[in-house]
């Protein structure tokens, strides 16, 4: 399986804080069949902007260590991108790193709020070739509160990528409800376990695919935890699927009424 996202690379941003942490966490991805990873250190600006010849001097060590121990795990370099209207000018300017040196970028957006700009940067950045992928979109409240948001960037041409984490509850019933209404809307295209410890915040999968085969069946799910992300690492146009459009459930005349009662 592929996992997208990961700060697993030791000593740099909120993720690994040392060697024996990040080798753990490499242990555990092992054993939850893992055999890709996109290593993605944070980029925000002002904040974690690293040099690409330090990110890359420390995947190196770090597959080296993988090497050692003979297991079957291959690292990626690429970054977390936090949304910055000069994300274009920084791109020109080879500040930071696409998936597996592809088309793809991964960016993040504020948890509280989608910014009135966001529309604008994704499209400047599709101007030049680019293929935006929201990092876990249901974490934003105001996803949660309306997914159609994130349906909008998806007809516009981006793509989603849901945390295993998420869809297990580690974030809490709000995020997890919301990553299954993702699936059941064809609203996910990439899994990332988004890994910063050993853990709470493991790079675990196996529960994940299992949840996610109850929810969308056993086809959908091997396309997206297993085939989708080989198109990031040969730098391939994912093919469009359209997503559908969410319809809450209407609540009943006595739901209604109960809820008027209860606040009078």
């Amino acid at each position: 399986m592929i996992d997208i996202h990961s700060h697993i690379l030791w000593g740099l941003d909120d993720g690994a804080k040392n060697e024996e942490i990040s080798t753990e966490m490499l242990e555990i991805a092992k054993k939850e069949t893992i055999e890709h990873i996109i290593v993605t250190p944070h980029f925000i600006v002002g904040h974690n902007t690293y040099d690409q010849s330090l990110l890359a001097a420390r995947m190196q060590e770090v597959q080296q260590k993988i090497d050692q121990n003979g297991w079957s795990i291959q690292l990626h370099m690429g970054q977390e991108l936090f949304l910055d209207p000069d994300l274009e000018e920084l791109w020109e300017k080879g500040a930071y790193a696409s998936l597996a040196n592809s088309n793809y970028l991964l960016i993040e957006f504020p948890m509280s709020q989608i910014p009135s700009y966001t529309k604008d940067v994704l499209y400047r950045l599709q101007l030049k070739g680019l293929i935006p992928i929201i990092a876990h979109p249901e974490r934003y409240r105001e996803i949660q509160k309306d997914p159609n948001q994130l349906y909008e960037f998806l007809e516009r041409g981006c793509f989603a990528q849901i945390n295993t984490s998420s869809m297990t509850g580690i974030f809490g019933e709000k995020v997890a409800q919301t990553a299954k209404i993702l699936w059941e809307h064809n609203m996910v295209h990439f899994v990332g376990s988004d890994a910063h410890t050993n853990t709470k915040r493991a790079p675990r999968f196996l529960q994940s695919y299992e949840l996610a085969t109850q929810w969308v069946g056993s086809e959908k799910t091997q396309q997206v935890f297993e085939k989708n992300g080989k198109y990031i690492l040969q730098n391939q146009l994912l093919p469009f699927s359209s997503p559908k459009n969410y319809q809450p459930k209407k609540k009943s005349f006595f739901h209604i009424t109960l809820q008027k009662l209860l606040n009078a």
